[in-house]
């Protein structure tokens, strides 16, 4: 029996020789596992070098292990990471208390430009309808942070503030959230659909009664019933008894936990791709495979049933490059079929939960590691955790 299934959690002094803190305090160098880091790498490149070192040093867990023994060994690298982060005091990108006291700071800074954001004087001699409608400093934090949230997929976070910020300026002018314009690439559809509703949420609830809606927390199974009487379409990647707030029926599931971790529910894990692409490289799984099934639905689709694997891959290199070229627009059948292949073929990250129990035991995994953490001496919530990994594994790359 391993002993990680018996709860062994390494010391500080141990710890620090397992997972990547080699790789990023610079004992340890991918070029054995093909990397050269001398010149400019892809995220493929260095996601295979991070895959081959992982299987190497730690071996593999498959994508359908969510046994304990599994959650202990995640659950100790993930210790072992963020502690190293934690004691990096004078790094700015090391995110810890970035929910609990950067994001708050961050707005503060921008209230230099927004002044509602920090007083509420402001709101009895503007003239911009927006502010206006706010009424309120609590009201403008909470808004800023909603589009914050609905603006954060694919993001660095510079440019998510400041995609924000484009919005918000349109929001002071009009009090409304822009229906149209360009989000950037797959995800401008999403973003426009969520701009839409929620004007219309504001219109009939209100800010304050807006902000908490979107906080309540239910189970899938009761958000579920919820979205189906607000006439709202929500498919969920977790479990049905997973409880979640109401911001996920109508942004998302990821951009919903996102905002309420903005909004200080910190017992969520934001499951982004950057959070999904540590966990599979804990796993030693990191580059995606075409499916057999996909890939004969693919060869149906262009009517040539016949074609090898091989010729099925070439056969989308055509149409996925029509759909980039498209801005991601038309969305055929053929051109999301083919995009889906290609990308897996040609070095395409996993970057998503597997499956709805994979999300809970990713769940599981950093509640698991929260508790070791606090037990030498590193108090953190979930939510902290998520946020100095996502950081963490971006430094990876």
């Amino acid at each position: 029996n391993s002993i990680f299934e018996f709860g062994y959690s390494p010391t500080e002094r141990q710890s620090e020789f397992f997972q990547s803190v080699p790789i990023m305090d610079g004992r340890e160098k991918l070029r054995k596992y093909g990397l050269d880091e001398r010149k400019r790498n892809r995220n493929q490149d260095v996601a295979l070098a991070l895959q081959s070192r992982q299987r190497a040093k730690y071996g593999y867990i498959g994508p359908l292990d969510v046994g304990k023994e599994a959650e202990n060994k995640i659950a100790s690298w993930i210790a072992a990471e963020v502690r190293y982060k934690v004691k990096q005091t004078d790094d700015p990108n090391s995110a810890v208390g970035w929910y609990s006291t950067k994001f708050n700071k961050g707005l503060d800074t921008l209230a230099k430009r927004y002044p509602e954001l920090n007083s509420d004087s402001s709101f009895k001699t503007s003239k911009l309808p927006g502010v206006q409608a706010l009424e309120n400093k609590q009201n403008a934090r909470d808004f800023f942070t909603l589009l914050v949230a609905m603006t954060s997929d694919g993001q660095k976070v510079k440019q998510n503030f400041a995609l924000a910020a484009d919005i918000y300026d349109k929001f002071r002018n009009t009090g409304l959230v822009p229906e149209s314009g360009n989000f950037g690439g797959e995800r401008n559809a999403s973003m426009i659909a969520n701009a839409k509703r929620i004007n219309k949420m504001i219109a009939e609830k209100g800010f304050k009664g807006t902000r908490d809606f979107l906080l309540q927390v239910k189970t899938v199974s009761e958000l579920n019933a919820i979205a189906a009487e607000e006439k709202l379409s929500f498919t969920s990647g977790f479990l049905v008894t997973t409880k979640l707030p109401m911001a996920s029926v109508v942004i998302g599931d990821k951009l919903g936990t996102f905002y309420a971790n903005l909004m200080g529910f910190d017992g969520y894990v934001t499951m982004d791709r950057w959070f999904a692409r540590t966990m599979n490289r804990y796993r030693g799984d990191l580059l995606m495979k075409p499916t057999k099934i996909g890939m004969k639905n693919f060869r149906e689709l262009i009517g040539q049933p016949k074609l090898t694997d091989e010729e099925t891959i070439l056969a989308t290199i055509e149409p996925a490059r029509a759909y980039a070229n498209s801005n991601f627009k038309d969305k055929s059948q053929i051109n999301k079929s083919a995009n889906t292949i290609y990308k897996a073929a040609f070095g395409g990250l996993k970057d998503i939960p597997n499956s709805k129990t994979d999300r809970k035991f990713m769940q599981d995994v950093v509640t698991n590691a929260r508790k070791k953490l606090k037990k030498s001496g590193i108090n953190l919530t979930e939510a902290d955790i998520q946020a100095i990994l996502w950081y963490y594994e971006k430094q990876l790359y």
